[in-house]
C-alpha cells in the first residue's frame, strides 16, 4: 500500500497477471466511492497502475471530472 495526498492506494496484480489500482479512502475523503464503483483499466506493469492511481487521485481532488479515465 501507498500513500498520496492523504489518500491510500494499493496496485494488486490480478490472477491474469494484469495490475489494477484500487484506492482507499478515509471516510471523511468524498468522491472516491464512485470511482471505485467503476470498472477500473488494466495495465501491463505496477509502475503504470500506479502511476494512473496518482494521477486519479490527483484529478478527485482537485475536482476534475477527467479523473475517472485514469
Amino acid at each position: 500500500m501507498r500513500e498520496h495526498r492523504g489518500i491510500t492506494y494499493g496496485v494488486p496484480k490480478s490472477d491474469d497477471g494484469q495490475w489494477r489500482w484500487i484506492i482507499y479512502p478515509s471516510k471523511d475523503t468524498k468522491g472516491f466511492a464512485r470511482v471505485n464503483a467503476a470498472p477500473r483499466r488494466v495495465y501491463p506493469s505496477h509502475a503504470a497502475a500506479a502511476k494512473a492511481a496518482v494521477r486519479l487521485i490527483d484529478a478527485v481532488l482537485d475536482g476534475k471530472p477527467s479523473g475517472l479515465r485514469a
